[in-house]
């Protein structure tokens, strides 16, 4: 996908770097802190989502260059929710975490009150949420049309991220076949289920 942007000398190109070069410490230690006995979440099942899409995708030429883009940064960033914060988990112990309703609680009594396990599995149930709140919040001024920054595709992202754990209704729901943005149109639901079924292959 990258080497592909690059042939065609893609304007995106300098601000995935600037976004890579955000994240990639978080996804690279802060995942493995967090989830320290899961299959690792990091760049490099990043950049192996990417390769998925790739052969998924047999001609990318059919794709516009911001779907291209699309798939790019959603295999970096729809792990990026599993990457909480310390300030986070004191909250979810708390039970004063507001992003999501679930007791934490209750959370360790399915885990037969192993308080690590539990928040790893709290965790999980709400990453793809917690990636899309962290795409939002943070790289809405880096995810923009070249040469019109006042167009965005923060939230089509964010949505796309969330949707890799929820099934075929939410996306139909919740995302479109039909986005415009300056002179591209994406289909925010073919993203989605090339991201998910990337996901799955690498798992």
């Amino acid at each position: 996908l990258i080497q592909y942007l690059k042939s065609i000398e893609s304007p995106f190109l300098p601000k995935i770097q600037e976004v890579y070069t955000q994240v990639k410490d978080i996804l690279n230690t802060r995942i493995q802190n967090v989830f320290p006995n899961y299959t690792l979440h990091n760049t490099g099942h990043s950049f192996r989502i990417m390769q998925y899409m790739s052969k998924l995708v047999k001609d990318l030429s059919c794709l516009n260059e911001l779907e291209i883009v699309l798939l790019v940064y959603s295999a970096l960033l729809h792990d990026i929710g599993m990457a909480v914060s310390e300030d986070d988990i004191t909250a979810i112990k708390g039970e004063t975490f507001e992003f999501c309703e679930i007791k934490f609680s209750a959370m360790k009594k399915i885990c037969s009150e192993d308080e690590d396990l539990a928040i790893q599995e709290y965790i999980r149930r709400i990453h793809a949420s917690l990636s899309g709140r962290y795409i939002l919040n943070n790289l809405n001024e880096k995810l923009i049309i070249p040469q019109l920054p006042s167009l965005d595709f923060t939230k089509e992202l964010a949505l796309i991220c969330e949707s890799h754990t929820e099934g075929y209704d939410w996306i139909k729901s919740n995302l479109s076949t039909n986005e415009v943005r300056g002179d591209y149109r994406f289909n925010s639901q073919y993203i989605a289920a090339i991201l998910r079924l990337a996901d799955i292959l690498d798992i």
